[in-house]
């Protein structure tokens, strides 16, 4: 072999040499930055999920939680209709009440009132038809002062409202409940609801 093929045979050597020791180099970086990259896209997949996870159960909180808010609003609803239902109820069976238990009622109240002069009495339109005849003489004679019952009636279903002078009372059925309806409800709602397994709050 001649000088010349000599140095041909050794470049080309140390070429083969060097592409060996490139390649390998090149192979180890390119596997450390798959590898690097690999674990990048891990980390956000996993930090992708955790956001996911997250997300899932900020929209099942916020879902459990309108859930129960509709459903005490429902309970509620329902409570409020029953309660107002007894209420009523209440009115009804109070001007379905006899004429001599209802005028009773009315006189008692009457007698209640802190009078010292004249009075008038306002009843509601079915009382005031079936009134007794002798209920302003006698009503006067029991309180000591002179009493007048109105000629027309007051808007509401049962009771009376007394003036005297520019003092009012209110004893209608439904002023009473108006005054009362708190106390009423919370007595409606005991024997109504006494033994619901169903609070709401």
């Amino acid at each position: 072999m001649s000088g010349f093929e000599k140095i041909l045979a050794k470049i080309e050597s140390d070429a083969e040499s060097n592409a060996a020791s490139i390649l390998a180099e090149a192979e180890i970086a390119a596997s450390r930055i798959i590898e690097e990259r690999m674990l990048v896209s891990r980390k956000r997949e996993t930090e992708r999920l955790e956001n996911a996870n997250i997300t899932a159960n900020v929209i099942l909180t916020r879902g459990k939680a309108a859930d129960e808010a509709e459903r005490k609003r429902m309970l509620l609803a329902e409570r409020n209709r029953l309660l107002n239902l007894v209420l009523s109820s209440a009115l009804e069976d109070l001007q379905s009440l006899p004429a001599e238990k209802a005028f009773e009622g009315i006189r008692s109240f009457v007698a209640s009132c802190p009078l010292t002069g004249n009075a008038e009495v306002i009843l509601s339109s079915n009382d005031l038809t079936r009134m007794p005849k002798d209920f302003e003489e006698s009503l006067s004679s029991s309180v000591g002062v002179h009493v007048t019952v109105r000629k027309t009636p007051g808007d509401f279903s049962f009771g009376c409202i007394v003036t005297s002078g520019e003092i009012e009372y209110n004893g209608t059925a439904e002023g009473i409940l108006y005054d009362r309806r708190d106390d009423l409800r919370d007595i409606a709602n005991h024997i109504l609801f006494a033994n619901s397994t169903m609070g709401v709050t």
